[in-house]
């Protein structure tokens, strides 16, 4: 299951938190975004927990919780149409 974390701390690493999420289970892999421009964090990251009911527990446990100074937001992530299937085709050339 993936999650979303939003709110976290700017000055919190990857491996901090994959460490707090792996209190909870196993973590395959996190992600923090970054703005491509400037490299600068964007305030949220994603979790990846191969455990539906380790991830759940994770969510539920985190969620609201305080991390470097800092109130975290974890949710699920929305299941859906990714960036690019949900964009709007524009006009141009057609060949």
């Amino acid at each position: 299951m993936k999650l979303v974390v939003k709110n976290r701390s700017y000055l919190v690493t990857e491996a901090e938190l994959t460490e707090l999420f792996q209190q909870y289970g196993t973590v395959t892999h996190t992600h923090m975004v970054v703005d491509r421009e400037t490299g600068a964090s964007r305030g949220f990251a994603f979790v990846d927990m191969p455990d539906a009911n380790e991830a759940e527990n994770a969510l539920v446990s985190l969620h609201c919780a305080e991390f470097a100074n800092r109130q975290l937001l974890v949710e699920r992530t929305r299941s859906g149409p990714t960036r690019l299937q949900s964009r709007p085709r524009r006009g141009g050339r057609r060949w």
